[in-house]
């Protein structure tokens, strides 16, 4: 009898959950969604949002006075003059790590005297790899192919020969694009 009176008495108060205004997430896992450092400039703009508990508050008091609606109005004008300043594609949920742009040039030993010059990291710079075997094969007059690659390695081109100090020279001549940094002979 005594517990039906304590749950009578008790003031059962509802859970309201917060999502994230650019991503969709709660605030807890912004820094897992599509735009983790918009969110992160949101998170720091608006003040207690570390807290589930904390936000319910504000949301409470919110509610309670007219004041704080003011102060949510000039806030979320702030956020939407930062939309119009930030273009993003919300469509995109994988974030891509830029790779480092390297060109990378080696010379591998075939069967007998032989040998292949493998110019890999070409396609990095928007470059054709079929285009720059031709130019290959014509400029040092020797085969060279486009060796796809295979189990997850990168595209590369083969020239028959030894060539990786020439090769290098030719490929800054010929792709005003690529620096001497961005160069590796690897001999």
């Amino acid at each position: 009898m005594a517990s039906q009176e304590f749950e009578k008495n008790t003031i059962k108060q509802a859970f309201v959950q917060v999502y994230c205004s650019k991503c969709g997430l709660p605030p807890d896992y912004c820094e897992y969604g599509p735009t983790p450092e918009i969110c992160l400039e949101l998170k720091k703009s608006n003040v207690n949002v570390n807290k589930t508990s904390d936000i319910n508050k504000n949301i409470i008091d919110s509610l309670e006075t007219e004041g704080n609606q003011q102060i949510h109005d000039k806030q979320s004008k702030d956020i939407c003059e930062t939309n119009q300043n930030e273009t993003v594609n919300l469509k995109l949920y994988k974030v891509k790590k830029s790779k480092p742009k390297i060109v990378t040039v080696k010379v591998e030993s075939r069967a007998r005297r032989k040998s292949v010059t493998v110019v890999t990291g070409l396609e990095l710079f928007d470059i054709s790899l079929s285009e720059a075997a031709k130019k290959f094969a014509k400029h040092f007059s020797c085969g060279s192919s486009v060796v796809k690659g295979i189990n997850g390695k990168v595209d590369h081109i083969d020239v028959q020969g030894d060539f990786y100090t020439t090769i290098a020279d030719f490929i800054l001549k010929t792709y005003p694009q690529i620096e001497t940094n961005n160069i590796i002979i690897q001999s």
